[in-house]
């Protein structure tokens, strides 16, 4: 101890003492641990006045572990199992190290101490972080009730871990579920600040362990592992199709909150995924509540169709991009056919009113005329500010739906003329194409055109002349004029009239709708 202290002690190798467990229960081995592994921890270590037992043992953690913490906790240890080396650093440890790791462990760690010692002793510290994570479905506390697997499965999958994992040891339960809950709180933390890369081969090896002992089915209880992730996909995919067969929706909220519950739904890679199944349940949610449209006139069924089909069929669309998963890309597919067939029918039942609308029979101030945009919505807003008019070429409700979730998400704010007015809705011209649509909505009057026919119009357009001057008269650019050549960046010269406040009333119209149909 005299030349372990002169090793970890000042300069001059002044010591006003030992700590007495040091030499009255240690012997001399841990004074030669600590010597055998000086070059390793030099430098690293602060020894205080007195050379005291947990600090030495952190020395020798440091030195022939690599566990380089200033204590001795159990998520900072099973973050130490994920190293590359870990391995070999216990293979390589000494005979006299090995045998008193329990002394170590133990009284930092009373309840999961002996458990961590029996698994690295058996050659699993490198798998510390998998084990905990395979504790939480083998030793869950609802795995029983939950009937995923057969009680004697759970029986036998547990008997063989013991003798696998411990050497035959009985453990307490407790100390199984507390490795399992400081895994679990490990990984979350990690899983929020790192990402899902540094757990991945942890998450992989506690599903093999699982599978080994016959654990597979229930990995739907974890809210961690991949394989609890597909099979709660899974259950989900039974429960929309159960939904449609009798038609109630419990089943499948229920299947939704714990596919929601999963911690790896909600990373970034599986938005897509999620959104669909989000707009399967809600389609699902129409279809059981039956809500046919109104067979009245035509501004009834258009009301409806802006506060409802327009949901319905945003929704729509996202089946249409199909599923990876087998068993739900089935049945995605029967949800969207069900759905489809009602929705056709109301469509149908709209297709008698055409000819009024045609004929411009009068509508509901709410519901406008695609050609009396400018006049009743542009011109009156021109008045107070100078106005930028997006027109947004292919657009439909259902786009709108699923585009005004994002325009709220990045702080824009839909303002109408008063607090109780219905939401506002064009109502294309007929044909409903571009030519004839756009046409009359950039011209304020029924006609058809190109987009030189469009600029002209709306250059001259009698309201939008009022609030320009005859220098800086309305302009409209288009597709060609915005873009910047051999980057697709906003055009410097469009850039300069849209944020200039010579012309009062700019309108440019966005294809990146259309393009995409």
């Amino acid at each position: 101890y005299e030349s372990s202290e002169c090793l970890v002690g000042s300069e001059m190798c002044i010591r006003d003492s030992i700590d007495p467990r040091l030499t009255r229960k240690q012997g001399n081995w841990l004074a030669e641990a600590l010597l055998g592994c000086y070059d390793r921890f030099q430098g690293e270590m602060v020894f205080g006045e007195v050379l005291d037992l947990d600090t030495a043992w952190l020395a020798l953690a440091r030195g022939y572990l690599g566990y380089t913490q200033q204590t001795l906790e159990l998520p900072e240890l099973l973050r130490w199992s994920l190293q590359g080396e870990v391995e070999q650093r216990i293979e390589a440890l000494p005979d006299s190290v090995r045998k008193h790791l329990g002394d170590w462990l133990s009284p930092a760690l009373p309840v999961v101490g002996p458990l961590v010692e029996m698994l690295i002793q058996n050659g699993h510290g490198k798998d510390l972080f998998a084990v905990g994570l395979s504790c939480t479905v083998m030793f869950a506390p609802g795995l029983e009730a939950s009937r995923a697997v057969e009680p004697s499965v759970i029986h036998s999958g547990r008997g063989r871990f013991t003798e696998r994992f411990l050497g035959g040891n009985k453990v307490a339960s407790h100390a199984l579920t507390g490795l399992g809950q400081a895994a679990m709180e490990t990984a979350q933390m990690m899983l929020k600040r790192e990402g899902l890369r540094t757990l991945a081969a942890s998450l992989d090896k506690a599903e093999q362990t699982l599978a080994s002992l016959d654990f597979t089915r229930a990995l739907i209880i974890s809210p961690l592992l991949p394989g609890g992730l597909q099979q709660r996909f899974a259950a989900f995919a039974e429960a929309l199709e159960a939904g449609l067969n009798n038609r109630n929706t419990a089943e499948a909220e229920q299947a939704w909150q714990m596919l929601q519950s999963h911690w790896l739904a909600a990373l970034p890679n599986r938005h897509d995924q999620m959104r669909r199944a989000e707009m399967a349940l809600r389609l699902l949610r129409w279809w059981v509540a039956d809500n046919a449209s109104p067979s009245g006139t035509a501004p009834q069924m258009l009301r409806h169709y802006v506060v409802d089909g327009g949901f319905v069929d945003w929704a729509r669309s996202q089946m249409w991009a199909g599923e990876d998963h087998e068993a739900l890309n089935r049945v995605y597919l029967k949800l969207s056919e069900a759905v489809t067939s009602r929705r056709e029918q109301q469509n149908c039942d709209f297709a008698r009113h055409l000819p009024a609308i045609a004929r411009g029979d009068q509508l509901p101030g709410s519901l406008i005329p695609v050609e009396s945009a400018i006049e009743q919505l542009v011109y009156p807003i021109s008045d107070q500010k100078p106005t930028l008019l997006l027109v947004l070429d292919g657009m439909s409700s259902a786009v709108y739906r699923e585009l005004q979730e994002d325009l709220v998400a990045h702080g824009w704010i839909e303002v109408s003329a008063t607090p109780d007015n219905p939401e506002c809705c064009l109502v294309a011209a007929l044909p409903s194409i571009t030519q004839v649509s756009r046409c009359s909505l950039l011209s304020g009057t029924l006609a058809s055109g190109d987009a030189s026919q469009e600029k002209k119009a709306f250059a001259g357009h009698p309201l939008l002349k009022q609030r320009n001057s005859t220098r800086f008269p309305p302009v409209l650019l288009h597709k060609q004029e915005l873009q910047q050549p051999g980057s697709g960046a906003l055009a410097s010269d469009a850039r300069a009239v849209i944020a200039g406040n010579e012309h009062k009333v700019v309108g440019v119209v966005i294809n990146a709708i259309d393009d995409c149909l």
